[in-house]
C-alpha cells in the first residue's frame, strides 16, 4: 500500500485532458449540413520510466455512432543504441440500430454489421550500430474484425549511411496493407488529439471490402547546410494492389448525401515511380517547416470496380499512363510572446479526383491547420488552451502510403475540431 502511495506521489506524471466539439461540412458548404456536432472526450497521461518513456491515451464520443479507443505505448531514451518503441491501441464503433440507413447506396443491399472493433501491435527499432552506420525497422500488426482477412502485417526496414558529418544516404523497403476504414481506426502521426472512429463507411455498389496492398522502395541523399537548413532528393518505387478509392457525398438510401459518412472500393493495381525533392529547417528551430515536391510515373496494371466507380466519380478512373506533379508545405511554430502554437499543412497535385469536376483529374488542394493558443490563467499548477483546428485532409500526411491514396479521396468534407485543453 504504502508502496503504491509512493508510486503515485514521487511519479512526475504529465499529460493533457481535451473537452472538444468536431463537425464536418462538404465541400463549398459554411454551414454544418446533417452532419451533427459532436463532444469527444480525450485523455493521455505520462510518465517517464528508467530507460524511456510510457504513454497511454484514450478518447470517446456518444452520438448516433458511439466510439471510444484507448492505446499504450513506450518510447526508449533517445540515447541509447538501440532507440526502441512498441505498443497497442484498441478502437471500437458501435451504431445505435441494427441496420443503420447511412450504410446504404439507394436500391443497395443492408449491411448485417452494426459494430466495427480494430485492434494493433506496433514495434520498431533505431539500432545505432555506430556513428557512420544505423539500421531502421519495425512492423504493424492490426486485427479488423469486419474484413474476412482478419490480421494485416505490414514491415518496414531502412539504413542510414553518414560518411560525412553532414550528409546522408538512405535507403528503406517496406510494405503496407491498408484497410477500408483504418484512417478512423488507427492511430495517426498528425499535430493534434486523436479522435475516435467518428464517421462511418461502406463499400460501394455491396461488394466485399477489400484490402490494399502497397509496397515501397527508396534510396535518398539528404545534406545539412550549416545549422538551419537540410536539402534531400530521393527515388522512389510503389507497385499497389487494390488501390483504395474514397467517396463522400453520395446519396443515402431514403436521404441526402452526407459529409459524415463515405464509400469505398477498388480502381485496381499500379506500377509507379519517380523523384523527390526536399528542402526542411533543422528540426531544433523555432520556425519549423518543410517543402517538397515530387514527380511520379505512373502506370496502372489493372482495372477494379470501374464500372460503380464511373456511375459516382469517373475522374477516379486514371489513364493508362500519367505523370503525377505535387507539391506541399508544412510549418510549424511556437511563439513564446503570445503563447501561441500553429501547425499548417498544404498540398497541391495535378491529378485530384475533383468532385466539382467529375470527367477527369485535375488540379486542386488539401490542407490542415491547427492552432493553440494558451489562456492566461491556471488552476493548481494545470495550464489551459484553446484549440482550432480545420482540415479536409483525409490520410495522415506522415504515413508510408501510395501516391493516390490521397488524391482518390473524393468531396472530402471539412473537418472541425475546437475544444478546450488543460495539460497537467
Amino acid at each position: 500500500m504504502v508502496k503504491a502511495a509512493s508510486f503515485f506521489t514521487a511519479t512526475p506524471f504529465s499529460g493533457e485532458v481535451n473537452f472538444l466539439t468536431t463537425s464536418a461540412f462538404g465541400p463549398g458548404q459554411f454551414a454544418f449540413s446533417d452532419f451533427v456536432p459532436r463532444g469527444v472526450a480525450y485523455m493521455s497521461i505520462g510518465a517517464p520510466a528508467a530507460s524511456g518513456r510510457w504513454d497511454v491515451r484514450a478518447s470517446m464520443s456518444q452520438s448516433d455512432v458511439s466510439a471510444w479507443i484507448v492505446a499504450g505505448s513506450f518510447a526508449s531514451r533517445l540515447a541509447s543504441t538501440h532507440a526502441h518503441a512498441f505498443g497497442v491501441t484498441y478502437s471500437t464503433q458501435q451504431y445505435q440500430h441494427p441496420a443503420p440507413r447511412a450504410l446504404m447506396l439507394p436500391g443497395s443491399a443492408s449491411l448485417n454489421d452494426d459494430s466495427r472493433n480494430v485492434g494493433e501491435l506496433y514495434g520498431s527499432d533505431r539500432w545505432t550500430i555506430n556513428s557512420t552506420l544505423a539500421i531502421d525497422y519495425g512492423a504493424r500488426l492490426p486485427r479488423y474484425d469486419y474484413l474476412t482477412r482478419h490480421s494485416l502485417l505490414s514491415p518496414r526496414l531502412g539504413l542510414t549511411l553518414s560518411p560525412g558529418g553532414s550528409t546522408h544516404i538512405t535507403a528503406s523497403v517496406g510494405q503496407r496493407m491498408i484497410a477500408p476504414g483504418a484512417e478512423e481506426f488507427l492511430a495517426q502521426t498528425t499535430v493534434g488529439p486523436w479522435l475516435p472512429p467518428e464517421r462511418t463507411f461502406a463499400p460501394l455498389a455491396g461488394e466485399d471490402l477489400r484490402v490494399e496492398r502497397a509496397r515501397f522502395f527508396d534510396i535518398g541523399l539528404n545534406h545539412e547546410i550549416g545549422a538551419d537548413l537540410v536539402i534531400g532528393m530521393h527515388r522512389y518505387e510503389q507497385r499497389v494492389d487494390d488501390q483504395l478509392v474514397t467517396l463522400f457525398g453520395l446519396p443515402l438510401n431514403g436521404g441526402p448525401e452526407s459529409p459524415g459518412h463515405y464509400f469505398v472500393a477498388s480502381a485496381g493495381g499500379l506500377d509507379a515511380d519517380g523523384w523527390g525533392f526536399r528542402l526542411s529547417s533543422a528540426p531544433a528551430r523555432r520556425v519549423r517547416g518543410s517543402v517538397d515536391y515530387s514527380i511520379t510515373h505512373a502506370t496502372w496494371m489493372s482495372r477494379g470496380d470501374m464500372a460503380a466507380i464511373a456511375v459516382w466519380a469517373p475522374a477516379a478512373i486514371r489513364p493508362r499512363s500519367e505523370d503525377v506533379h505535387d507539391l506541399t508545405t508544412s510549418l510549424e511554430t511556437d511563439v513564446p510572446q503570445t503563447a501561441t502554437r500553429v501547425f499548417f499543412l498544404y498540398k497541391v497535385n495535378n491529378a485530384f479526383a475533383r468532385g466539382s469536376d467529375p470527367t477527369h483529374a485535375a488540379l486542386d488542394y488539401r490542407f490542415d491547420v491547427q492552432v493553440n493558443q494558451a489562456l492566461p490563467f491556471g488552476v493548481a499548477g494545470t495550464k489551459w488552451e484553446v484549440l482550432v483546428g480545420l482540415r479536409n485532409l483525409f490520410r495522415d500526411a506522415n504515413e508510408l502510403a501510395s501516391i493516390y491514396d490521397e488524391l482518390l479521396v473524393v468531396r472530402p468534407p471539412k473537418r472541425l475540431v475546437g475544444g478546450f485543453l488543460v495539460r497537467f
